[in-house]
C-alpha cells in the first residue's frame, strides 16, 4: 500500500495532476466499479463506430454512427441500465443527463481502451438529483443518427429504479 502511495505523489510531483483526479483514479480501480456495472447492454453500446465521410471532395469531414448487430437488435427495446451520471447542464437535478459506466471524476482520456460508452437518458417525469455514486434506470432504447438530435443512443421514458 505504501508503495502506491507514494507512486501517486511521485506522479503528483512531477505532472502537476490535482490530488482528487489522482485518488479518484486510485480508488476507482482498487474497487474495480465499472466492471460490476458491464452488463450486455454495455457491451453492445461499446461496439458503436464512427465511418468519416464526405459529402463532397471539398466538403468538410463529417462522422456517421455505424450500429453493429447487437446494437441494432436493441433498438425500441426496453432495457435497464446501471452506471454513473454525466451532467449535460449545470444543475443539481436533471431530466437529461449521459450515463457511462465510468464515474464523472475518472479521466476519459486515460483509459487503455479509449472513451467508454455513454447513453443519453431522457427521463420521462422526474429529475434526477446528480450523485457520484450508480444509479439504475430502465427505459426504451433508441439508435439515433441525426448528432443534432443528441447522442447515437438514447434511452427514452426513462425511470429512476435504484440509487
Amino acid at each position: 500500500m505504501l508503495t502506491g502511495r507514494l507512486n501517486v505523489f511521485i506522479l503528483i510531483l512531477c505532472c502537476g495532476i490535482p490530488i482528487q483526479h489522482v485518488s479518484a483514479q486510485v480508488e476507482h480501480r482498487n474497487n474495480h466499479l465499472s466492471l460490476s456495472l458491464m452488463n450486455e447492454i454495455w457491451e453492445a453500446a461499446a461496439t458503436l463506430r464512427f465511418q468519416v465521410y464526405r459529402e463532397r471532395p471539398e466538403s468538410n469531414p463529417t462522422m456517421k454512427p455505424e450500429f453493429s448487430d447487437k446494437l441494432m437488435a436493441l433498438d425500441g427495446k426496453d432495457v435497464k441500465l446501471s452506471g454513473y451520471m454525466i451532467p449535460i447542464t449545470s444543475s443539481r437535478k436533471h431530466e437529461k443527463f449521459l450515463l457511462s459506466v465510468l464515474p464523472v471524476l475518472q479521466c476519459m482520456y486515460c483509459g487503455q481502451n479509449g472513451i467508454p460508452p455513454m447513453i443519453e437518458i431522457f427521463m420521462e417525469s422526474e429529475s434526477v438529483q446528480f450523485t457520484e455514486t450508480p444509479i439504475t434506470v430502465k427505459g426504451r432504447l433508441r439508435l439515433n443518427e441525426d448528432y443534432s438530435k443528441g447522442a447515437e443512443i438514447q434511452l427514452h421514458a426513462a425511470e429512476l429504479i435504484g440509487q
